[in-house]
């Protein structure tokens, strides 16, 4: 069916399935109707708040039914939701709302307030006793090129950025979603602050699927168990969180019938991990590859993850690809180059950037900042990304490539490579590790350099590496604490 805006696609879902549930929350089924009554409820708190059609909304929510509530209550009123996340520092939070002029800021907590914005505390809709019919919902005066939602880049470097998804290119990314859903579906949603969680989750409920929303706890050590619990189909996990969910696997091996696919997105998984959960768990594993300026790009199947350990995926066919050299030529097969990409669900230009827009959107075609290989027709390898790359001496290093080969070690779970500055402006490189905290630093030093032929001027342990919400690491805000760490001790 054709739709004309994303409002409709929810509301001729809760049509043909007014009395199926929509989401679970709290251990509690919420029914489509429930979904519908929800929206218009938000709707009415927010236009008595003064928000209208064209402002600027920041939001602030927890990973909960009500982050897409709000989301579509705004989008139903013609208001411009910008996601905002709530992991995210006040400094990181308030970056974003001074680029792009935001003038209010929705949240169910205090703690999210930001100076110079007007807060608007939403942490309770009830529909109890709320009389209401589904025909009275009305999406005409929304149009397809009308804005939906801002995506934000999920970079780790840089100032905040952004594309503005209108509804026809959001719909568009619906309908060629990489993974497909059906009415059984039941979906443990991928952070909803991210536009991949959200546009998974709405091509659920255009399914007339379920939404599982789990609690802190069962998000964590009781996952597993959760699964079968709630009849869960699909999980849509980042590599540290599914490395995070692996340490709480009960000790008697469970069989999970109905699971029909665990997807890691965001970043490369390593192979212990994917291997990890092909004995334990499911065989129905996979690994795609999206990004926020263009949508879902690749997808590998355990088959493909297995036969190319360094596989990004099989490219979809709703898009055209490139591999380009420096001069903007397209390479051959099978050599590395800068991926450049054109899609129908593509905007033309970053919101109220035209200095970054002249860089990555170029005569209709998205310059991703990947390096990578395409080979054997429609299978993409990334291999680095270029404003990460390090330059040591007239070396240029790719420090994720390092990471990865570290993470490979017996004892280390996680590793970060980045490059500082000493006196005279010479550059080093450092390694932090986390893992098991015993492990022979000068052992370590040593292996580094004899096998993987890189030398570290420092390395240092610490407990954990702080990652964004997405699973990858935030390196100029990282590289930048653990320089002056590193000053300081000199």
């Amino acid at each position: 069916m054709k739709y004309e805006n994303i409002l409709e696609l929810i509301h001729s879902s809760a049509k043909k399935n007014s009395e199926a549930t929509a989401f679970i929350f709290e251990e509690n089924n919420f029914t489509y109707f429930d979904l519908i009554k929800f929206i218009v409820v938000a709707e009415k708190s927010i236009i008595s708040e003064g928000i209208k059609k064209g402002d600027l909304v920041g939001v602030t929510l927890y990973q909960d039914p009500f982050n897409i509530i709000i989301t579509l209550a705004l989008a139903k009123l013609g208001a411009i939701s910008f996601p905002i996340h709530p992991l995210k520092d006040y400094e990181s939070r308030e970056k974003i709302v001074k680029k792009f002029n935001i003038k209010y800021l929705i949240s169910p907590d205090q703690e999210f307030i930001i100076d110079g914005v007007k807060y608007i505390k939403i942490n309770n809709l009830s529909i109890v006793d709320f009389k209401y019919s589904l025909d009275d919902f009305d999406t005409k005066s929304i149009e397809l090129d009308d804005p939906f939602r801002m995506a934000l880049s999920t970079g780790t470097t840089g100032d905040p950025k952004g594309v503005l998804l209108s509804h026809k290119q959001t719909l568009k990314r619906i309908q060629n979603k990489l993974m497909p859903c059906e009415a059984s579906t039941k979906l443990v949603p991928f952070d909803l602050s991210y536009a991949m969680g959200l546009v998974f989750s709405l091509n659920v409920l255009e399914k007339g699927g379920c939404l599982v929303f789990l609690n802190k706890h069962q998000s964590n050590e009781g996952i597993w168990h959760s699964i079968n619990y709630f009849g869960i189909t699909d999980l849509i996990l980042s590599p540290a969180q599914v490395f995070d969910k692996l340490r709480f696997l009960p000790s008697e091996k469970l069989d999970y019938p109905k699971l029909k696919s665990i997807q890691i997105v965001g970043d490369k998984c390593p192979q212990n991990v994917i291997q990890a959960l092909k004995n334990n768990v499911t065989r129905h594993i996979y690994s795609s590859y999206g990004i926020s300026e263009v949508g879902g790009i690749a997808l590998a199947n355990l088959e493909l993850l297995e036969r190319y350990p360094n596989i990004t995926g099989q490219i979809s066919n709703t898009l055209e690809i490139k591999c380009i050299d420096q001069n903007g030529k397209e390479v051959s097969e099978g050599q590395l180059g800068h991926i450049i990409i054109k899609t129908e669900s593509m905007p033309q230009s970053y919101f109220m950037n035209p200095e970054k827009t002249k860089i990555q959107f170029v005569d209709g075609w998205f310059y991703t900042g990947d390096l990578g290989k395409i080979m054997y027709g429609n299978l993409l390898f990334l291999d680095s990304r270029i404003d990460n790359l390090i330059n040591i001496g007239g070396q240029v290093i790719d420090p994720a490539y390092f990471e990865e080969k570290i993470k490979e070690l017996s004892g280390i779970e996680d590793a970060f490579v980045f490059a500082y500055e000493v006196e005279g402006n010479v550059s080093h490189l450092a390694l932090i590790f986390s893992g098991q905290k015993n492990i022979n630093i000068e052992k370590l030093a040593k292996s580094c350099k004899e096998n993987l032929k890189i030398n570290f001027s420092v390395i240092k342990y610490a407990k954990e590496i702080p990652k964004e919400a997405n699973g990858k690491i935030a390196r100029d805000k990282l590289a930048k604490i653990a320089t002056e760490q590193i000053k300081l001790k000199a």
